[in-house]
């Protein structure tokens, strides 16, 4: 029993470092290093759900901290949390530790220096 969940682990965690976009379960921490210097660092725009309009949000190119995969990944937040990001990145705290608080509209990226 024990191998079979550290077999569907490893196979989930294979996915999330391929995948072009940083996503966190509830509770989850992950660091991450920002990229506001560079061209499309940061963009808000409108942001879709199965083909349809689904609110604004703003889209960061980041690396994770810690992991084999160094591409330019994309991290994207809804409004309330691009105001603590962004207050963070204004600080020149461009290497986050961001924790998800929260489930569907409720949820919350907090942000703290490292």
């Amino acid at each position: 029993m024990e191998s079979a969940k550290r077999n569907l682990e490893n196979a989930s965690n294979a996915w999330r470092d391929s995948s072009k976009y940083i996503t966190l379960e509830l509770n989850e921490e992950i660091d991450l290093k920002f990229h506001p210097d560079i061209t499309d660092g940061v963009v808000v725009k409108q942001d879709t759900f199965q083909g349809e309009p689904s609110g604004w949000k703003t889209f960061y190119q980041v690396t994770h901290i810690g992991s084999a995969n160094q591409e330019l990944r994309i991290f994207k937040a809804n409004r309330n949390s691009s105001k603590f990001i962004n207050a963070e990145l204004a600080k020149g705290h461009w290497s986050l530790r961001i924790k998800r608080v929260g489930l569907g509209t409720k949820t919350l990226y907090q942000p703290t220096a490292i």
